[in-house]
């Protein structure tokens, strides 16, 4: 988790370096190991340092090209390393050190606006090239790395949270009510919109390119929906995924310090733990003990996982720490709010994350793994069903599904997700993919009729495009 801060001004008018300053400032949180600056003329970089890889404790940003016209500053960690240096290898490209800021500068210089589809990891990074006289500005496809902007014709500001943008005092503060609605409906569907009506996030797997004449957006990667991986058995397709879910997870495990991983018990975060543990056992990960972390709730609430934590930790031989988050009170949203000058958590998991990695921070943990976002993954959601019912091809997948015989399960595991799994859950499952497909939800009772009204919360709740709701399953965050 460190932090970017990125300023141009299209008119020609010099940075302010003390308006640089107070933008890395205001993030200096992101930047324990050091927060360092670059200005010329009407451009200015600024970059909060987090240590988090071995490489990483020889770099320092923002990092200039040899010729001094590139300089990069960077939120990340490349996770394709071998396969990037390679590739840059075989177009005359020469790394002058092992970093990922390198990396990225290199790809950049080798590429252009193509580079972000060489780079697998978590990233937002910002590219001043002196050469076209342009900033080029790229977020990771999967969204894991925050990127705020604002333009107006004249300035163009970037960085990691929102509250930098507001450091430039003539940044209007007008608050977008559609996304205070989204936000008290729990349910946010908007990717570029934020709290404050002229201040934007950049959506996941898009870059930005910043000239005096103008801002262009533009997607670089998607899905391909039309892609099949076909095999010949069930065991083929088993040995494909476990080969790219362990070196998912060993790329991840990169640290000079400890690494753990959050556990609810729950498919996704289990089989991250189970994975990346074994591969520490095998010394494919750092050797300084690999141990999990999970919030416990009294026994007997619907929330309670201990039975399963304990399961998974039993199973894997895995040290698992246990921690009671507690209930935060008003005072902490408040100061949340105050602090980030944005939405606070939500009241439901507000306070779990940081008090999870406190408690590792505590113990000498870098990095964290999660399986946030695996579930969906694999099981899409009830947004993605309502997706497929608006295009009328749930039908047409269900019969292929029946019909396929590479998708059938073994009896005794159908029969029991029959009767344990799918069977009472539809009923409850199909309320929902209509309430997501038609927009009849009800909202809570805290909204009122003419607020839902004058913001079109009906139409923002249900999206015309198909969800692209993505997750990854590290934390940098220590």
């Amino acid at each position: 988790m460190s932090g970017i801060a990125g300023m141009y001004h299209l008119d020609g008018r010099p940075v302010d370096p003390t308006l640089l300053h107070r933008m890395t400032d205001a993030i200096a949180h992101r930047g324990p190991d050091g927060i360092h600056h670059w200005i010329t003329g009407n451009v200015g970089l600024g970059h909060c340092m987090l240590q988090t890889t071995p490489e990483s404790l020889h770099e320092r940003q923002p990092l200039v090209n040899e010729t001094g016209d590139v300089v990069l500053t960077l939120d990340g960690r490349v996770d394709n390393r071998d396969d990037l240096r390679a590739a840059l290898a075989s177009k005359g490209a020469w790394l002058r050190d092992e970093t990922d800021a390198e990396l990225v500068l290199q790809a950049y210089q080798v590429w252009g606006e193509e580079s972000p589809r060489h780079l697998l990891g978590d990233f937002a990074f910002v590219v001043w090239d002196g050469r076209q006289r342009q900033l080029f500005c790229a977020r990771d496809f999967s969204g894991m790395k925050p990127f705020f902007y604002y333009a107006d014709g004249h300035t163009f500001l970037c960085g990691s949270e929102l509250k930098q943008l507001l450091c430039e005092p003539t940044v209007p503060r007008v608050v977008n009510e559609g996304m205070v609605g989204e936000y008290l409906t729990g349910f946010i569907t908007s990717q570029e919109e934020t709290l404050y009506q002229h201040l934007f996030r950049l959506p996941p797997a898009h870059f930005l390119v910043i000239r005096a004449t103008g801002v262009r957006k533009q997607r670089y990667w998607d899905i391909d929906f039309g892609r099949a991986i076909r095999y010949r058995t069930d065991a083929e397709y088993q040995e494909h995924f476990r080969a790219l879910f362990q070196e998912a997870v060993r790329c991840r495990l990169r640290s000079h310090k400890r690494v753990g991983a959050h556990l609810s018990g729950g498919m996704d975060s289990s089989s991250v733990v189970a994975m990346a543990n074994l591969l520490c056992r095998e010394g494919k990960g750092p050797a300084l003990g690999f141990e999990a972390f999970s919030v416990i709730y009294p026994p007997g609430w619907p929330c309670d996982e201990r039975a399963y934590i304990h399961a998974v930790s039993q199973h894997c031989r895995v040290k698992t720490n246990l921690v009671e988050p507690g209930l935060p009170d008003l005072a902490y949203y408040r100061e949340q709010t105050r602090s980030r000058c944005d939405f606070a958590d939500c009241p439901n998991g507000g306070g779990q994350n940081e008090t999870l990695n406190a408690r590792a921070r505590a113990r000498g943990f870098g990095v964290m793994l999660t399986g946030c976002g695996g579930n969906e993954w694999f099981e899409g959601n009830l947004n993605h069903l309502a997706d497929l019912l608006r295009a009328g091809k749930l039908r047409r997948l269900l019969w292929q599904a029946r019909c396929d015989a590479r998708l059938t399960f073994q009896p005794s595991l159908f029969q029991l997700l029959l009767r344990h799994a799918v069977f009472p859950q539809i009923p409850a499952v199909l309320r929902q993919v209509g309430k997501a497909m038609f927009g009849k939800s009800s909202f809570p009772a805290w909204l009122t009729r003419d607020f839902i009204e004058r913001i079109h919360l009906r139409e923002r709740l249900r999206p015309s495009g198909p969800s692209r709701r993505f997750a990854s399953f590290v934390q940098e965050s220590m």
